[in-house]
């Protein structure tokens, strides 16, 4: 009799022993040595004059299918499912599947369980990404454990949620913020509440800020695929324009030069004073982008006048990034931004100079390039010294020119007579 080694993920039989006790100790210490590793490969003895296993047993577990033993997944269709795993939602564990790993397995009505994650990862690795497979688990979940979605509004309800929930820097305690009272409270309009799920244990586990009237959730944090299904299972879409939230009203606290505000998770990013909210408004003259929990008042482009949340150096002014970039030039000579219009011209290697750098330098015009070293010609024309070499000759007199012949002068009229 031999003690063939198998895979249990892969059925291979990856070694042979004449005994039994042999095989026992290498499946125990390679077993063992895998699991410290924290790997979830694992080994079985499989003896070899073993009855021949036949087919008989998938008709079995199609019938379960079929008379409701079996509960699919929603992977179950999937061109990629592996059809002979039968995998189903496992009866005892409606958190965690079954399948059969092995045709050994399927012969004697054994099924392996394990949770979604793990199992799509292990067999279905290297045709789904990290991000499907968490669709696939948030999938599962809606349909075996539907979590609850939950509501919160006011700031008391909507402080707790941020306070016991996913970690981000509006979840931190008071003494954490600038602001006399946490940040997260100026949400205690009407206009917002804060959705949530909890796992088993009764833990917040995801959060996201909504407007319940149009029907929009901001940015999500913790358990992204399954609040995200909730809601949008719930007819709410993610609000990825400004529309979506200018408008509503947060509560005006004052707080030294400024009022307390939250974070603002993009396109959210100002809001204005209307003396008795402070109101979402991309056009605000108040930033919500600091994590202080105060305001900042925003920055104005003194180009376009439109108010920014960074502003760049151009010249002596400060200007927006649209502007910085659409209308600034930069000068090789001194090493800063201008207006494009103060830029005087670039040499031969389409460097630019403002009027500064350049006041020792002239435009030719042949070639429309700035150079140092350059000549007048006699038809009152400046030319670089390579467009000198290219187009102009040397006068009798000792003039650069176009057409030498132009020269009137008396040394030029008399060279002319004497090779004429």
């Amino acid at each position: 009799m031999m003690f063939n080694i198998m895979n249990t993920e892969t059925g291979e039989i990856i070694n042979s022993f004449d005994d039994g006790a042999t095989a026992g100790r290498f499946v125990s210490e390679r077993n063992a040595a895998f699991a410290g590793a924290g790997m979830t490969v694992r080994y079985r003895i499989v003896r070899q004059n073993a009855a021949v296993v036949s087919d008989e047993w998938k008709a079995r577990e199609m019938a379960r299918f079929a008379n409701g033993t079996y509960k699919t997944v929603p992977w179950f269709n999937e061109d990629w499912n592996n059809q002979d795993h039968y995998c189903h939602v496992a009866n005892s564990d409606s958190e965690k599947i079954a399948y059969t790993a092995t045709n050994a397995d399927g012969a004697a009505d054994k099924q392996t369980r394990t949770r979604p994650g793990r199992y799509l990862e292990q067999h279905y690795g290297d045709v789904l990404s990290q991000d499907q497979i968490r669709e696939w688990c948030a999938r599962f979940t809606l349909e075996n454990n539907k979590p609850v979605l939950l509501f919160a509004t006011g700031s008391d309800g909507i402080e707790q949620v941020y306070l016991n929930g996913p970690n981000s820097c509006m979840s931190k305690t008071l003494d954490w913020y600038e602001s006399p009272v946490h940040p997260v409270r100026t949400y205690g309009t009407d206009d917002w509440a804060i959705a949530y799920m909890r796992n088993p244990d009764g833990e917040i586990s995801a959060r996201a800020m909504v407007a319940p009237e149009r029907k929009v959730y901001s940015r999500i944090y913790g358990d992204y695929s399954r609040i995200r299904a909730l809601l949008e299972e719930e007819g709410y879409s993610c609000g990825n324009d400004t529309d979506d939230w200018d408008g509503l009203r947060l509560l005006r606290i004052e707080a030294g030069n400024g009022f307390v505000a939250p974070y603002f998770d993009a396109p959210m990013c100002n809001v204005r004073d209307d003396g008795k909210h402070l109101v979402v408004d991309c056009d605000g003259e108040l930033e919500c982008h600091e994590t202080t929990g105060l305001t900042n008042e925003g920055c104005c482009c003194a180009r376009c006048e439109d108010r920014c949340r960074e502003t760049y150096t151009v010249g002596n002014e400060e200007w927006c990034e649209y502007c910085y970039e659409s209308y600034s030039s930069y000068c090789s000579g001194c090493s800063s931004y201008y207006d494009s219009d103060d830029i005087v011209g670039t040499d031969r290697h389409d460097n630019a100079y403002c009027s500064e750098c350049a006041c020792d330098m002239s435009i030719c015009d042949c070639c429309g390039h700035l150079h140092e070293d350059t000549v007048e010609t006699l038809e009152n024309e400046t030319y670089c010294v390579n467009c000198t070499a290219d187009e102009l000759e040397m006068t009798a007199c000792e003039t650069w020119a176009r057409n030498p012949a132009n020269c009137d002068c008396e040394v030029c009229t008399t060279q002319g007579e004497l090779e004429v």
